[in-house]
């Protein structure tokens, strides 16, 4: 097991990223909104359960989670293009603006998630067309510094408030629907008919 926890987060994205499995994908798998994933996978800490049951899903265990080094890696060495491709996914950079951040043509960018080590050339343009440093780029495993813009943290909110909005919409149904069959169980007791009103609502 790993000295300290990993960005669960950005765990998560690599993994889904390593395994091939789109968000949008994932979503619909774990039975939640393309904006809730994006939720969790912004989030640093997943509760152990759903943590659990994210795992279930993707076919790893928690310890795979924990210790996933993936296809970032090639026989414990770090590959460069494999690293570059889960960047270019993880900031949802399409191929024509890698190509005008790297100052490369499209054919040149989309080759080199093909190379196994960039040289220097190639890993000073993608560390500026990415605005990442180097350590950064060198260690998947690394949690920048630098604190969050605002705009990320009222994302962030949001997504929360999203997330504690459904599941109160959902709390909300079951009553009623409890509320619904508590009035159809008085009803038969005492031989009345509960008018339910048009949309089952009492």
């Amino acid at each position: 097991m790993p000295h300290s926890l990993p960005d669960m987060g950005k765990q998560l994205k690599y993994i889904l990223n390593d395994k091939r499995i789109k968000i949008v994908d994932f979503a619909a798998m774990a039975g939640f909104t393309n904006q809730i994933a994006h939720y969790y996978l912004r989030k640093k800490e997943i509760k152990r359960a759903t943590l659990e049951r994210f795992c279930q899903l993707i076919g790893i265990t928690v310890q795979d989670f924990m210790e996933w080094s993936g296809v970032q890696y090639q026989e414990g060495t770090l590959h460069y293009g494999r690293r570059f491709r889960t960047l270019i996914v993880e900031k949802g950079i399409n191929k024509t603006r890698l190509a005008t951040l790297l100052k490369m043509t499209r054919k040149e960018a989309a080759a080199l998630d093909q190379k196994p080590v960039f040289s220097e050339t190639e890993l000073d343009a993608v560390l500026k067309g990415l605005n990442i440093s180097r350590e950064y780029f060198l260690n998947p495993m690394l949690v920048e510094d630098a604190p969050p813009p605002r705009e990320h943290q009222m994302r962030e909110r949001y997504y929360r408030l999203l997330e504690e909005h459904n599941w109160l919409l959902k709390e909300v149904a079951d009553y009623k629907e409890q509320v619904r069959l508590l009035q159809q169980e008085v009803a038969r007791l005492t031989g009345k008919t509960v008018d339910s009103g048009p949309h089952g609502a009492p």
